[in-house]
């Protein structure tokens, strides 16, 4: 399919995102809405969640076979070719995250409504946020699984006290794989371990527990999977990404992702202040915590 019918998308491309339109199709049918989707020989129909397919009559014609006798809905289908079209979408931040991971709010995978309590998913961001930050302020790093690594790299002399660690981000191999995105590096290759702090990797039930307000270990894994998974789809599409945690922000855009250093954090860590750190990181998720907490990082 990418070689031979797509002018721009890899095979990593095309799988990646194949699994995201069908997420959002299945997501869709699953609400009972109407869907009436154009393929070059035919639409694909569902209503109540009920699915038809009907092929067009001129795609019978251009076979050189009689076309069936069919419904008059059918029959009375004018069908059009679709053309490639490019869709106009806008910044994908972190409240058209949140948006599109609460509507899964109430419902299963198979659409039908469940009695499981509704999960707080801007908590759930927030104690991520929070994890990270208190184990980067110790000059550790956090593994955060399926997603990325943030840490320091160690100065050259090896003197862990020295106060010259520099900031380090690594999007996770498993995440740059399944949804088909690479991470923009500025002239050096990946570093080995041996020349980065220790790693923590996160820890659901620590991080429900002393990081967020009122969270339970299953609803924050539930919630972290989740906005992973919605990340990577909104990833996966291309589109421009940009998520702010309390000491950074993480960017996408064309499938390769990066992620900058906010220079009030790095202030309080002692280290003066790189080039690509930004300055106008907000505290997000405002209506969540409370900047109090984050008395000096509140950027």
């Amino acid at each position: 399919a990418a070689l031979q019918f797509s002018k721009t998308q890899t095979k990593k491309h095309i799988f990646s995102g194949l699994k995201a339109i069908t997420h959002q199709l299945a997501v869709v049918i699953s609400a009972g809405r109407d869907v009436t989707l154009d393929f070059h020989i035919g639409k694909l129909m569902a209503s109540n969640k009920q699915v038809s397919f009907a092929f067009a009559a001129q795609f019978y014609s251009g076979q050189g076979v009689r076309v069936p006798q069919q419904s008059k809905a059918v029959s009375d289908m004018h069908y059009q070719q679709p053309e490639i079209v490019k869709t106009a979408l806008g910044l994908y931040t972190l409240d058209s995250l949140l948006e599109d991971v609460g509507r899964q709010l109430g419902r299963n995978h198979t659409g039908f409504t469940t009695t499981k309590p509704s999960i707080e998913y801007g908590e759930v961001w927030a104690a991520i946020s929070r994890y990270c930050l208190h184990f980067l302020k110790e000059k550790r790093g956090v593994v955060l699984p399926n997603f990325l690594r943030v840490g320091w790299e160690l100065p050259r002399d090896k003197l862990v006290n020295a106060g010259q660690h520099q900031p380090y981000f690594n999007i996770s191999e498993a995440f740059a794989h399944a949804y088909g995105v690479r991470q923009l590096r500025v002239g050096k290759p990946p570093l080995p371990d041996s020349d980065l702090a220790p790693f923590e990797e996160l820890n659901f039930a620590k991080a429900a527990l002393k990081f967020s307000k009122n969270l339970q270990k299953d609803h924050f894994l539930t919630g972290y999977k989740l906005i992973v998974q919605q990340i990577g789809v909104a990833m996966a599409q291309g589109r421009s990404v940009s998520l702010e945690f309390t000491f950074g922000r993480l960017t996408a855009s064309n499938f390769t992702t990066s992620f900058t250093f906010a220079s009030q954090f790095l202030a309080t860590t002692g280290i003066e202040k790189p080039v690509r750190a930004v300055d106008d990181i907000k505290c997000p998720a405002r209506r969540w915590i409370s900047c109090a907490d984050l008395r000096f990082y509140e950027f």
